[in-house]
């Protein structure tokens, strides 16, 4: 059965039916285009948050899609959402592995368990519940590039993380003692998160096992190492099942050994800019909200916000490959020369010349306002206007003093850096520059710039860095507590919080920071950021083009810092046969197809990057990216300052 043709199946099963949401299930059909399909092909009844409980009296069916384990708060929304309602035909769509739950009775399977249950909760005789598994794992945002958005909030460990693993066994009243993260094993992690990395794990490998690829597993980093080896022992038990069609490597790497590229403010690409200035859809980690109100003839009037998901669109496949793979320049042009083209096919009057070096936000704004109040005009073009005015938002938001000023102290930070050799004033130097910049543009500089700027420093410098929490607290309360910020509560990432809960944060951010700083001390030939010499173009070289770069080394040097963890029968032979031939180790590039998966999330700049130099250096490796999420720098800050990535 094809893929499409699953699809169909699923689709008509939503026939008359109540369809519910969870939040990941939501921006996996957002970004995969099947949203478009269930609003016009599947005669839906309704769709419906899953945390929502109003109430559709006439509803005989409702579909469940649900991207978490189906235990426990989950089980109980949906059991609410049951018995206040008349159904009497429940489909479950779940995107955990049956196996996954443990093991069955011999007569009967987990999921007809389960399903049993929601039809004693449907308390009718003629009721009747089918749970199925439906991976809403991963989904293109272009052909090169995907996103696995139930996983948007999967971050990697950090070092001071095993010192709470061992707090955590000591409650538990075990002795044991973890010295640092490579004594980590999978067994000992906290159950959920166990859970998680399995069903990570579970996940990609029948995304391989769909596209019939035995893939080669490697890894970059702690987080990495445990889904690698986990998706390892998968694929060698696929392999007795079925003959994969292709070979391909997967690199796993962990986003906390550089948080450097993914905090700074470059924004060579389009998409970099707007997914760090605008507001974040709600409910979404990938996406933004596009301001459409200046094309509404009532000031008024609020429009329905626009957003970058068209994926069925040919036009927003191409402007989305654009923003993340163009210069931002060379994306602003071709949004302009569309814009002119759909003036013209609409024969609006234009006195505007689509010259290069002659785009500007005015004459945007001039090109969209032609098509204000104009409903036929803009269903016609609605992916294109989207695309335009959040150009446009962006251009012209408050945010860019404050990004443009931090990405000059980050290129200043940079070069001091790479100029020192004594690493331990990092600090030091990061204060004064923030001090020179206060002094000369009062208040453009809020908390979250400030930790931005700390955690960039940090990532870049490593262990050298000297983060004493006195001076780390003396250089974010400068901020904090300036005359605008003396009374009441701290305005932090759109939240107010009060000085005692502000100072709990900082604790906490400071531990992490300790943590990052150790991140790459497990690390050779990836240990520094930071480069000094007239053949680097940067002060600093991220992590995933030094992967790339020494993966494709001609020389073949051997990759210390990247682990194998294939356990096929080939890979056994191979290394018998090293002891006594000239049998070189395996390598991410023995095959024709590679991806690379960032663990934590990516920027538009580093997809860029990576694209520019596998077409321009490797062209014979396809390369295919993938990560978590798509980061902007305020995501990662608050990943470290708020989020729990042990015990989640």
């Amino acid at each position: 059965m094809s893929a499409d043709l699953s699809w169909n199946i699923i689709i008509q099963s939503f026939v008359d039916a109540v369809l519910y949401l969870d939040n990941s299930a939501a921006e996996y059909f957002h970004w995969s285009g099947h949203l478009k399909d269930i609003l016009t092909k599947s005669n839906v009844r309704t769709i419906k948050d899953l945390n929502m409980n109003s109430i559709d009296p006439q509803a005989s069916k409702a579909v469940f899609c649900i991207c978490d384990t189906l235990t426990g708060k989950i089980m109980d929304k949906i059991r609410r959402i049951i018995e206040s309602h008349n159904f009497d035909r429940i489909i479950v769509y779940c995107s955990v592995p049956e196996y996954l739950y443990g093991e069955a009775d011999d007569d009967e399977s987990i999921f007809s368990m389960l399903a049993k249950d929601l039809e004693h909760w449907m308390d009718k005789p003629t009721a009747l519940a089918e749970i199925k598994f439906l991976p809403m794992f991963h989904t293109y945002i272009f052909s090169d590039f995907f996103i696995t958005p139930a996983f948007s909030t999967f971050f990697p460990l950090l070092p001071t993380d095993a010192g709470r693993l061992n707090e955590f066994y000591k409650s538990q009243g075990d002795k044991r003692k973890i010295h640092n993260l490579s004594d980590i094993m999978l067994s000992i992690l906290p159950p959920s998160l166990q859970e998680r990395i399995k069903i990570f794990a579970a996940l990609l490998d029948a995304m391989f096992e769909e596209m019939s690829i035995a893939e080669d597993c490697y890894c970059v980093g702690t987080t990495s190492r445990l889904v690698a080896t986990e998706l390892a022992s998968l694929q060698a038990n696929r392999s007795k099942r079925s003959i994969a069609k292709q070979r391909a490597s997967i690199i796993l790497v962990d986003r906390t050994l550089d948080i450097a590229t993914a905090v700074n403010h470059t924004c060579e690409t389009l998409g970099n800019k707007i997914l760090g200035i605008l507001p974040t859809l709600p409910g979404h980690h990938n996406d933004v909200v596009v301001n459409m109100n200046c094309l509404c003839g009532h000031e008024s009037f609020n429009a329905v916000p626009g957003c970058l998901a068209h994926v069925n669109s040919p036009t927003g496949k191409t402007f989305l490959q654009s923003f993340l793979t163009k210069r931002s320049k060379e994306s602003m042009m071709e949004i302009f020369r569309s814009l002119v083209t759909a003036v013209s096919d609409e024969k609006f009057p234009l006195d505007i010349s689509p010259r290069v070096g002659q785009f500007s936000a005015e004459k945007l704004s001039n090109l969209l306002q032609l098509f204000k109040n104009n409903t036929t005009a803009y269903s016609k073009h609605t992916e294109l206007l989207q695309y335009a005015i959040a150009v446009l938002n962006a251009m012209t938001s408050e945010k860019n003093k404050s990004w443009e000023k931090l990405l000059g102290i980050e290129k200043m930070l940079a070069l001091r850096l790479s100029d020192t050799s004594d690493k331990s004033e990092t600090m030091s130097i990061l204060s004064d520059l923030v001090e020179i910049n206060l002094k000369q543009s009062k208040g453009i500089l809020s908390v979250e710039d400030i930790l931005q700027l700390i955690l960039f420093s940090c990532s870049l410098v490593g262990e050298e860095c000297d983060v004493n929490y006195s001076e780390f607290e003396s250089l974010v309360t400068r901020v904090a507590f300036s005359e605008q910020n003396s009374l009441g509560n701290i305005r932090l990432f759109d939240e107010d919080i009060s000085i005692d809960s502000f100072k709990r944060y900082m604790k906490t951010f400071h531990n992490n920071l300790l943590g990052l700083c150790e991140a790459r001390n497990q690390l050779k030939q990836f240990r520094d950021l930071l480069k000094v010499g007239s053949q680097y173009t940067s002060p600093y070289q991220g992590i995933n083009k030094q992967i790339l770069d020494a993966v494709f080394d001609r020389k073949r040097a051997e990759l210390t810092d990247i682990e194998n963890k294939s356990s096929g029968l080939r890979d056994l032979i191979k290394s018998g046969f090293s002891l006594f031939m000239n049998v070189s180790k395996p390598r991410p590039n023995d095959h024709s197809l590679l991806y690379l998966f960032v663990i934590g999330g990516i920027t538009c700049d580093e997809i860029k990057s990576i694209t520019e130099t596998v077409a321009s250096q490797y062209p014979k490796t396809k390369v295919i990216i993938g990560s978590t999420r798509l980061l902007k720098p305020e995501d990662v800050c608050v990943q470290i300052l708020k989020e729990d990535n042990l015990f989640i």
